[in-house]
């Protein structure tokens, strides 16, 4: 069964100081199931026979955010949706896949109570020519992946984790305001960057890696939204091009070469 995870926000614009803030509270897994997972099958893993620990908590936490709103009163240039719009206060229910700070802790613990010495680095999607990925979108739990390192010997895992920030999307529409698209295009493509705020401070990218025998195995999961405002950076950097080929990176899209 999959986990619920529920988040509240609401946005305020604050005339004075031209400020734009979030307030917003998230609770994942507030059910607080556990999530028992058969025991290792593969008898090359030194871990066969045993049973994963059950994974899953429930936690909770709150977050305000606020940025200067340098587009608002421009003329000529975009005005933030939100400003001078009534308040709302929006719910998401359901199994929130989008949200990937759930994932991040189980991942933590669990390579905590495997043994793996964890390094904390960078991405490491930037140079694709010794890099085999793992198939996340048919195998999307990382624990057969780690299964692999174990079987192996590898002890030790390179950790990355992205969090989604305003410069991203105020990038983005940077690039909005000089691709120039047709009005009704250019107000949509504006109205869902501003949506897509909600999302900062959230995890939006979680990568793991490891190097044998000279080459680097890597997992990624990507939230859903974070691969829709990559997709509108790389649909802005083509019409920017002029539709030019270019070679695509093997996996991340605009920002994973930024």
């Amino acid at each position: 069964m999959a986990n619920l995870d529920l988040s509240i926000s609401k946005p305020f614009f604050v005339m004075k100081g031209n400020l734009d803030v979030d307030l917003r509270g998230d609770a994942f897994n507030v059910l607080n199931q556990a999530e028992f997972l058969n025991p290792y099958t593969n008898i090359l893993d030194p871990a066969s026979g045993r049973t994963p620990a059950p994974s899953g908590r429930a936690s909770c936490r709150w977050l305000c955010t606020s940025s200067f709103n340098k587009r608002n009163g421009e003329a000529g240039c975009r005005r933030n949706t939100r400003a001078g719009s009534p308040s709302m206060w929006y719910f998401v229910g359901g199994a929130m896949s989008g949200n990937l700070d759930t994932l991040k802790s189980e991942i933590e613990d669990y390579l905590a109570r495997e043994g793996f010495v964890v390094y904390h680095g960078y991405a490491r999607g930037m140079d694709p020519s010794q890099m085999i990925f793992w198939d996340s979108e048919r195998y999307e739990d990382y624990r057969a992946f780690l299964t692999v390192a174990h079987a192996v010997s590898v002890g030790m895992i390179v950790f990355h984790r992205r969090e989604m920030t305003s410069e991203m999307i105020d990038e983005a529409l940077d690039r909005l305001e000089s691709s120039g698209l047709d009005p009704d295009d250019y107000r949509l493509t504006e109205n869902r960057l501003e949506e897509l705020r909600r999302y900062e401070g959230f995890t939006c990218a979680i990568e793991l890696s490891f190097d044998y025998q000279s080459r680097v195995y890597v997992y990624e999961r990507h939230a859903p939204w974070f691969d829709e405002l990559t997709d509108i950076m790389d649909e802005l950097e083509y019409g920017e091009s002029g539709g030019e080929d270019e070679e695509e990176p093997p996996m991340g899209g605009y920002f994973s070469k930024n």
